[in-house]
């Protein structure tokens, strides 16, 4: 949500750090799947080649804002793709589909 904000007030480099952010969080749950040492992104790269292309979506390609929207979905999924694995113990209060229609309100406005 705070990424959404700041690409629509135009504060690029503040949605790169949301973005960021979120994706280290990401990042750290990945590696207590796959048991790496995440910290500094240190064994990051020994991910499976899968989980990288996933993850190189959610980086922008630059700073604009439809670079910084496709980070966003690309990362929201991304997101959800692993919560969703842990079924009923993610205890997910607001689903995919709830956080894409917010993500496209807010950009609409």
């Amino acid at each position: 949500m705070h990424a959404a904000a700041a690409i629509k007030r135009k504060c690029y480099w503040r949605a790169v750090t949301e973005l960021d952010y979120a994706r280290g969080l990401l990042i750290g749950v990945l590696g207590s799947r796959y048991s790496l040492e995440t910290s500094r992104f240190r064994e990051v790269d020994q991910l499976p080649e899968t989980e990288l292309a996933v993850l190189a979506k959610t980086l922008p390609s630059s700073l604009t804002p439809d670079a910084l929207w496709r980070s966003l979905t690309a990362l929201t999924d991304a997101v959800y793709t692993e919560l969703e694995r842990y079924g009923e113990q993610a205890r997910i209060t607001v689903n995919r589909q709830q956080v894409n229609e917010y993500i496209k309100a807010y950009r609409g406005l």
